[in-house]
């Protein structure tokens, strides 16, 4: 699997499904999907499992979910409550859903330039 599809381009490319699945709220189903979407791409899936593992909670769950009531209500999430952290999680993970359409690439995208561009100079040498 490490050897396969190892191109500088294909890598960043993989880094870039990974992290940008990975930042959505599909927790059980995730490396899964990863697997199949890099699988029919012909990508690295070690890669793109790997490159997952930057969107491990508390962080970037987190800030999708901020970046998701920010856009359905127009002001910051600051209430960190039992009853909003519980009791509404159907729109924390709605929210979180927003928020992962536009954390995910934004990340997804740096990861990939850097992963371009370490693989690029140490091939370089």
């Amino acid at each position: 699997l490490s050897l396969e599809h190892t191109s500088p381009g294909e890598l960043a490319t993989a880094v870039w499904v990974g992290i940008s699945i990975g930042c959505l709220p599909i927790i059980p189903f995730g490396i899964a999907t990863i697997v199949y979407v890099c699988h029919r791409l012909r990508l690295n899936k070690l890669a793109g499992v790997g490159a997952s593992n930057v969107c491990i909670a508390p962080f970037v769950p987190f800030l999708c979910i901020e970046l998701g009531h920010f856009l359905r209500y127009g002001e910051w999430w600051t209430t960190f409550t039992r009853h909003t952290l519980v009791n509404e999680i159907h729109f924390r993970l709605w929210e979180w859903l927003l928020g992962s359409f536009i954390v995910g690439p934004i990340l997804g995208t740096l990861g990939a330039v850097l992963t371009y561009t370490l693989i690029r100079a140490v091939r370089a040498r």
